[in-house]
């Protein structure tokens, strides 16, 4: 599978103009579907314009955030307060904080020599 990089603003604009589109068509073709016989109803446009307002509904939940980070691989650590991520698809490199957290809950003695 191919993939592409859209800007968010981009994706924005292509649902909000689609929406629209889908809305449009489910109003004007649904009395038409209705009216229809059910063996003619399987290819009437409806299905699809209705398929593709699911598809919408669909990308527009997506966490694009959440999906980059689950696709970063790890590069390199310049030092031990941050890391260095890759995204494979884009090539683009994020810095990560990295915090160290000290549990003393769990001390042990040692003892001095």
């Amino acid at each position: 599978m191919e993939q592409i990089t859209i800007s968010k603003q981009a994706l924005k604009k292509l649902l909000v103009y689609s929406d629209k589109m889908v809305k449009y068509l489910i109003e004007d073709e649904s009395k038409d579907y209705a009216s229809q016989e059910e063996k003619d109803r399987k290819d009437h446009i409806y299905n699809s314009v209705f398929k593709a307002s699911q598809l919408i509904k669909a990308i527009d939940t997506i966490d694009n955030d959440a999906y980059i980070k689950d696709r970063l691989e790890y590069h390199d650590s310049q030092c031990t307060e941050s890391e260095i991520w890759v995204d494979p698809i884009t090539g683009d490199y994020y810095y990560v904080d990295v915090e160290h957290v000290r549990d003393f809950s769990n001390l042990t003695e040692r003892k001095k020599k």
